[in-house]
């Protein structure tokens, strides 16, 4: 007796792939833009905490010119799909990007389809860690504010999926679950 696979067999084994294929594919992309908005979070608090660390640290200026800055900060803007990073050298703890004023050390984009949609401290803002003392402002137009939230979101699908960082003025700095 020869063994090997029928005609049927073989259709009811295309047939389950097939079937598996159909449920599994549209949750793979879905799935994997979730990824990008929490490697676009992760990102930025990361971020957040290098410009905090940067400030407690006292570290040189970046560009080379030997000096400390009085603190580094975050800067961002509602819609954009990138933040950046600045040193304080003008030692106002707010953020200015007149010449001569603040340094913008990089700009970090977020990922494709990831934008900030809001930031408590309105449509933009900076947050400022200023050393010696561990001095967090959370600045914007003239205000001082005692928490931070960074709302980061997906374009696309799926819907309503966004991640929040939240900043307060103790220096606690946390991602969302």
């Amino acid at each position: 007796m020869k063994k090997g696979l029928t005609l049927v067999e073989l259709i009811i084994v295309i047939s389950i792939i097939a079937i598996v294929s159909i449920i599994v594919l549209p949750n793979y992309r879905s799935g994997s833009r979730l990824l990008t908005l929490e490697r676009s979070a992760h990102s930025l608090h990361h971020d957040i905490r290098r410009a905090q660390e940067m400030a407690m640290s006292a570290t040189e200026h970046p560009f080379g010119s030997g000096n400390v800055p009085s603190g580094f900060g975050i800067v961002l803007s509602e819609n954009d799909n990138y933040y950046r990073i600045y040193a304080d050298t003008n030692g106002d703890e707010i953020f200015d990007l007149n010449p001569g004023d603040d340094d913008i050390i990089s700009q970090i984009p977020l990922e494709g389809g990831v934008f900030i949609s809001s930031i408590s401290i309105g449509g933009s803002g900076a947050i400022n860690f200023k050393s010696p003392d561990p001095t967090i402002r959370i600045h914007q137009a003239g205000t001082n504010e005692s928490l931070g939230l960074i709302r980061i979101t997906l374009r696309i699908d799926p819907p309503g999926a966004t991640r929040t960082i939240t900043v307060n003025s103790a220096g606690s700095i946390y991602l969302d679950n």
